[in-house]
């Protein structure tokens, strides 16, 4: 399946969900709420690891200058890359306000999972798994741009191998994405405070974004009509699909 402004632009009237359940479904809707519980899971573990690289010097022994001076070299070329104002901020050295900002940030983005999850879960139960594609594409945007006024922040989700074409990212969340999959958090010129959140793949996910030649014909056909260009498949199992990303105004 990107108010104050959202990545993703895909526009639909927002429908009710459905909590209507089926026999036929049941499996479906376990694997889908395994889905939310392994892509919540797969971020909180990386909320643990050091979300900017010379985080690891804390650990070094006092002698260990080689490593501390490339995690430093490392840290200057992120920094590098991210736009004029903006710097990488490791989580332990936040202020008072800022730790308030990351947690509305965590809200936010939990909320925008479950949101989405709740509204595929309800689609599946009632018509199927194609039908959640539609979904995706027709009430996706919506629904970010609604959590994302709900909460105050600017908020979405994208990935380097994208489905919507318009879930393009703000620069600073382009440049702290990189390939370990951790963690980033970021301040802002005007003290915004921008956190950076991996997606993973979990065997659920598979159904859309597994192996293009293991798709089920109608999924695969409502995905080409849908996303002529789509390049969001091929994943494996704990694959990083993509981000989520969030920016919180500073005062």
């Amino acid at each position: 399946m990107t108010r104050v402004g959202s990545a993703g632009s895909d526009r639909a009237d927002h429908f009710p969900r459905t909590q209507r359940k089926g026999p036929r479904w049941g499996v479906v809707l376990l694997a889908a709420a395994l889905l939310l519980w392994a892509c919540e899971r797969g971020t909180d573990a990386s909320d643990a690891r050091a979300v900017a690289p010379d985080n690891a010097r804390e650990a070094e022994a006092p002698g260990d200058e080689a490593p501390r001076a490339a995690s430093s070299e490392l840290a200057s070329q992120e920094n590098a890359a991210l736009p004029a104002g903006w710097s990488l901020v490791q989580a332990e050295r936040l202020s008072a306000e800022q730790n308030a900002q990351l947690q509305r940030a965590e809200e936010a983005r939990q909320d925008l999972a479950s949101t989405l999850m709740g509204r595929v879960m309800g689609v599946v139960q009632e018509k199927g798994a194609p039908a959640a594609v539609e979904v995706c594409h027709g009430e996706a945007g919506v629904l970010t741009a609604e959590v994302g006024e709900e909460h105050g922040v600017r908020i979405g989700r994208f990935s380097e191998k994208l489905r919507n074409a318009d879930n393009n990212p703000p620069q600073w969340a382009e440049a702290m994405a990189n390939e370990a999959g951790d963690r980033r958090l970021s301040v802002g010129p005007q003290q915004e405070l921008a956190v950076l959140s991996p997606i993973r793949i979990a065997a659920p996910c598979l159904t859309c974004h597994g192996d293009r030649q293991s798709l089920e014909p109608q999924v695969a056909r409502v995905i080409a009509e849908y996303y002529p260009e789509d390049r969001a498949t091929g994943y494996a199992e704990g694959d990083l699909r993509g981000w989520f990303w969030v920016e919180v105004p500073g005062r």
